[in-house]
């Protein structure tokens, strides 16, 4: 009997330690998204996710609505008013290039559209995104199409290396959070496959949307499991090579361009560590150093992604930017 009782007591032991030291079962973040029709966003084979053509209206825990336009070519719809253009700009990244949280004017790419008569903007930013589908989209969209192109500008955020190796962490925030957000999405998103580096940026390997995460059994139930569980997921994430396999990353797509006669260029959205690291990736960079918990440039704390004054912040940054880069 005493080699049933023994680890049943030292079990209950260690879970009562657990939670007098404050740690408590697995609970998932309040965050609630409508978005009307629901299929906004759906799985993609190749990026994991991509726009659905339409109109859609979007609110964020019943605080926040805005109105989206994803338009036929799966990028979110800049409007250019004069025919006289002739290049185009393409703008790369995630969420905040996407513009999520704002109407289609209220985005730093529209802004910046607005203020230049002789370029074509396209807003290539979605949700979710690293810089890996930023590297497949240049390689599978752009670089076909290069004599098009002028310039192609990486939106870079310290959330992305992160999602480039599709860490632990990453994958339970994309699958528990953003699932239990929306419960819609897991119908939109059954056919996805997320792309991630592994080992070098010539071996993209990917994985299906329903394998993404699982928390073991009893997380949600006993803090020692999810103790366990964080613990793994914290011994299985090595940032260094996270930032460095980012940085291999964005070298190549500096590369592709300059051997494709197309002017390239880092913004860096936010702080990073080792952000000085991937500065020296190439040539041109620029660093908006964003504050994502601004009340006065974000909708924080219902939404930590930029408002329109956010956005309006952005754009000015770059504009001087992106005018340095064509001019060289």
């Amino acid at each position: 009997m005493k080699l049933i009782y023994y680890p049943i007591i030292t079990f209950v032991c260690f879970e009562l330690a657990l939670l007098i030291l404050g740690y408590r079962p697995y609970n998932y973040d309040h965050y609630k998204i409508k978005i009307n029709p629901s299929n906004a966003f759906v799985g993609d084979s190749s990026y994991g996710i991509k726009l659905n053509p339409g109109n859609y209206k979007i609110s964020l825990n019943d605080s926040i609505e805005f109105k989206t336009t994803h338009c036929k070519n799966g990028r979110r719809e800049t409007i250019h008013p004069s025919l006289n253009r002739k290049k185009k700009i393409a703008f790369l990244g995630c969420s905040f290039t996407y513009g999520y949280g704002v109407d289609n004017n209220k985005n730093f790419v529209q802004k910046l559209q607005n203020l230049d008569t002789t370029h074509i903007y396209e807003n290539f930013g979605v949700i979710g995104y690293g810089t890996v589908q930023s590297y497949l989209q240049l390689k599978n969209e752009i670089i076909p199409n290069s004599e098009n192109y002028e310039a192609i500008l990486l939106n870079f955020s310290a959330v992305h290396p992160s999602r480039n190796v599709l860490s632990p962490y990453f994958r339970k925030n994309l699958k528990l959070g953003f699932g239990k957000a929306n419960p819609e999405i897991n119908q939109n998103m059954k056919n996805a496959r997320f792309p991630y580096i592994n080992e070098n940026v010539h071996s993209i390997e990917y994985e299906n949307w329903a394998n993404l995460h699982k928390n073991w059994l009893f997380r949600e139930y006993l803090a020692s499991v999810n103790w366990l569980q964080t613990l793994w997921e914290k011994s299985s994430t090595n940032v260094n090579r996270e930032i460095e396999l980012t940085e291999l990353l964005i070298k190549e797509m500096n590369e592709l361009c300059y051997e494709n006669n197309i002017k390239f260029g880092l913004v860096l959205l936010d702080e990073l560590n080792n952000d000085r690291v991937l500065s020296h990736s190439v040539p041109n960079f620029v660093r908006i150093d964003f504050d994502f918990e601004s009340t006065t440039l974000t909708h924080y704390p219902v939404d930590s992604h930029p408002n329109e004054a956010g956005h309006e912040y952005i754009a000015t940054i770059l504009s001087p930017f992106i005018q340095k880069i064509l001019a060289e």
